[in-house]
């Protein structure tokens, strides 16, 4: 028992003399990469896909004949447990303070197979996103009959471009060393459309 003991002080010990990756995004991931990509970071990591369809199939079951995949989206949600990732040949290591976030932009049919997965749903895999599906806009019509979302040259000027680079590099700057926890308020609106939710699923 002692032996093991100093050997997994020793792996520890090894995991926290590695420099932290800033590689921290990934997009179309198993989750076995995502544990990977969360030991590199020591705890951080992000899904960010403008097509998530092959990262959704994969929580589906693509690749484990339809058993979902969901557990990394689980345990790694909020950093308030540690994960430990298994290493072939070299031991387990732990991610202390394991936290995952997921943006993810997908078709409404995706959104539908996620939606009806069962086990997705008793799992709290689903309720750990924030979904918005805005209307579609095909085929609709302005009270002048002309289209509503009618073709534009338009493109984003650059004070609003540079404006956005900034509020994002301002968010990962952040949050990279910060240990605190932030709480983001709700407005009444929003409060009673959870409650509405809460008491339909209860």
């Amino acid at each position: 028992a002692e032996e093991a003991a100093a050997e997994i002080d020793g792996i520890m010990r090894e995991a926290d003399a590695l420099p932290r990756s800033p590689q921290i995004l990934t997009s179309d991931s198993t989750p076995e990469h995502i544990q990977k990509r969360l030991v590199e970071t020591k705890g951080w990591a992000a899904v960010f896909s403008d097509d998530a369809r092959a990262f959704l199939k994969i929580i589906l079951g693509l690749y484990t004949d339809g058993e979902s995949r969901e557990e990394i989206m689980l345990n790694a949600y909020d950093g308030s447990k540690p994960m430990r990732v298994g290493r072939i040949g070299r031991g387990d290591l732990e991610v202390a303070d394991p936290c995952l976030s997921a943006y993810l932009m997908t078709q409404p049919d995706m959104i539908c197979r996620v939606g009806q997965r069962a086990e997705l749903v008793a799992s709290g895999h689903n309720s750990r996103y924030v979904w918005v599906v805005p209307p579609s806009l095909v085929g609709a019509r302005n009270a002048d009959g002309s289209i509503a979302r009618d073709w534009t040259d338009k493109e984003p000027s650059e004070s609003a471009r540079a404006a956005y680079v900034r509020v994002v590099r301002l968010l990962l700057c952040g949050s990279v060393e910060s240990t605190e926890r932030v709480l983001h308020p709700v407005s009444e609106a929003a409060k009673q459309a959870w409650v509405r939710f809460y008491r339909q699923a209860e």
